[in-house]
């Protein structure tokens, strides 16, 4: 079974528009000296031809025929699309040649120009060029043969004849060829700036989309490593808080008959351990809601976590956020969970008693700096249970960049920037 050539759809409207406004120009330039009201205005000199009958009819059949063949244009071998041109060329032959009309229809070929230039590559567009202005000087062949005629008929008193009017036509016909060598260059160049920036959408479209392909495996293996990190810290924290409460309670039972006192004391240190256990496990499991805000903004969030570390912190704690307008919701969440990351770290690990917090939005960015007076650390030891790597891969899915400035005894201070022009688009 055989199947039709390949053909996708005019890929550019306007061009598309453009054809159809060529093609109406073209209308001028058919044999309407066959119409009754113009075969009374030349008189007696139009007998001197025998057109067609209906010529203006086939010819306009013919243009309107052209039209519609660009309304798919054909992707498939170079034969399918040589075979397409070569029914438009014929298409234009047969209107030119209708009721012996010696006048060139050039709009036409400008026509399968434009679509020669979509369909073929960048030689075989200078080929096409080559081709179709060739035959559009080569249709000026006849009437220049018989120029001594046609000026001689140019020359004579009214009353208007056909012979007057081929020249007339003959000579625009001249300027334009000239103008249809012009307007192909520049059609040329037009199509392959609109090509070109058709390949260039294309392929940004392609990196935005392994972009963010990329973006969403690094921010699964970013929870992934987050969750095998709470899986250590329940194990490590909340399992010894539990082991410590188990023993108190086995020591409050043993001396629950023979001393009170040591009883109440094991009982006020389970007491302690159980809350204790208990805020780290709803602080592991705040950590894995896949929406920290709950449909609020990153300012209410922000206040809460800070009012929250305030209450639990022994020491000065001082912050400031001052972000200006609304953000996406990707970018709060992870400005969410890096503050969130980063308090834990400085009430588990530093030791700190001065802690200071700015959140900002300045110049395009999104700052996050937050400093404390702690122990600090050496970044060149191996500090993946701090959870430092998944801080820095949510900043990098972000387009940001992430800081640490610490050494062993002189504090931290992290800063996180993220572009917010970059994600916002």
């Amino acid at each position: 079974m055989k199947h039709w050539p390949k053909s996708q759809a005019h890929p550019f409207r306007v061009l598309h528009i453009i054809e159809w406004i060529l093609l109406g120009i073209a209308v001028s330039e058919l044999p309407w000296e066959s119409l009754p009201y113009l075969s009374d205005l030349m008189g007696s000199s139009l007998a001197e031809t025998e057109p067609i009958p209906f010529a203006w009819f086939w010819s306009l059949m013919c243009l309107l025929l052209l039209g519609l063949l660009g309304r798919r244009l054909p992707i498939g071998s170079a034969v399918s699309k040589w075979g397409y041109t070569a029914v438009q060329i014929g298409l234009i032959l047969v209107a030119t040649s209708l009721a012996n009309w010696q006048s060139p229809f050039l709009m036409p070929y400008l026509v399968v120009m434009i679509r020669g230039y979509l369909i073929f590559s960048h030689r075989e567009r200078w080929v096409l060029a080559a081709l179709t202005f060739g035959i559009a000087i080569s249709s000026l062949a006849i009437p220049l043969l018989d120029i001594p005629r046609l000026q001689s008929a140019f020359n004579e008193p009214l009353p208007l004849t056909t012979d007057k009017v081929r020249t007339i036509s003959m000579v625009i016909g001249l300027y334009g060829i000239v103008l249809c060598g012009l307007v192909s260059a520049f059609v040329l160049l037009l199509v392959n700036a609109l090509l070109a920036e058709r390949a260039s959408r294309q392929q940004l479209t392609v990196a935005h989309h392994r972009l963010r392909q990329y973006a969403l495996r690094i921010q699964d293996q970013a929870a992934l490593q987050e969750r095998n990190r709470i899986a250590r810290e329940i194990h490590d924290a909340v399992g010894h808080s539990l082991t410590a409460l188990r023993i108190q309670l086995e020591n409050a039972r043993l001396f629950s008959h023979s001393d009170t006192h040591k009883t109440e004391d094991h009982l006020k240190v389970a007491q302690q351990l159980a809350a204790k256990a208990l805020s780290e496990i709803r602080q592991s499991v705040s950590t894995l809601q896949s929406d920290p805000l709950q449909g609020k903004s990153l300012i209410t969030v922000l206040e809460q976590l800070c009012l929250d570390f305030q209450q639990h912190m022994n020491g000065e704690f001082v912050y400031t956020l001052d972000v200006l307008r609304p953000l996406p919701i990707e970018t709060s969440a992870t400005v969410y969970r890096l503050l969130q990351e980063a308090m834990t770290n400085v009430a588990r690990h530093s030791h700190a008693d001065r802690i200071k917090l700015q959140v900002k939005t300045e110049s395009g960015y999104l700052w996050l700096i937050l400093e404390d007076n702690g122990i600090g650390f050496d970044p060149a030891k191996n500090t993946a249970g701090f959870g430092l790597s998944s801080m820095k891969e949510r900043t990098a899915a972000m387009g940001g960049h992430l800081q640490f400035i610490t050494a062993p005894g002189e504090g931290c201070q992290l800063r996180a920037q993220l572009p917010l022009v970059e994600v916002m688009a």
